[in-house]
C-alpha cells in the first residue's frame, strides 16, 4: 500500500535522514518535500537536494498559503512531518511573528 508524505523543511539536516529512514521503512511511499532553502541553512545558490525517484522537490515557504494549497492538492498526505522553522535566536526577537508563523502555524489550516 501506498502511502503519501508531505515533508515541510525536507532538505534540512533532519528532514533528509527522515526521508532516508521512510524510504526503508516502506519504499512504496510517496514523499512530497517543501523548503525554501534559505541561504542561512542552505547557504548561497543553494540546489535542491537529489533525492530519489520517489521524491517530489518543492521549492516554496510554508507561510505561503498558495504554495501549501497546491502542494496538499497535489501530494494528498495521509502523514505531514512539520519540520520547516526559521532559524537565530537573534532574529527570533526582532521577528516574533514570522517566527511563530514558521515555527508553530506552519499553514496547518491548509492540511
Amino acid at each position: 500500500m501506498q502511502h503519501n508524505i508531505l515533508i515541510t523543511g525536507g532538505a534540512g539536516f533532519i528532514g533528509s535522514r527522515l526521508i532516508i529512514s521512510l524510504l526503508k521503512a516502506e519504499p512504496a511511499c510517496r514523499i512530497w518535500v517543501l523548503d525554501n532553502l534559505h541561504p542561512q541553512v542552505h547557504g548561497l545558490n543553494a540546489k535542491p537536494p537529489i533525492f530519489s525517484d520517489a521524491i517530489e522537490f518543492v521549492q516554496g515557504d510554508v507561510a505561503d498559503k498558495s504554495i501549501m494549497s497546491s502542494i496538499v492538492a497535489s501530494a494528498q498526505p495521509k502523514l505531514v512531518y512539520h519540520l520547516a522553522a526559521e532559524t537565530g535566536t537573534g532574529q527570533s526577537y526582532d521577528e516574533v511573528s514570522r517566527y511563530c508563523e514558521v515555527n508553530v502555524t506552519g499553514r496547518a489550516p491548509q492540511i
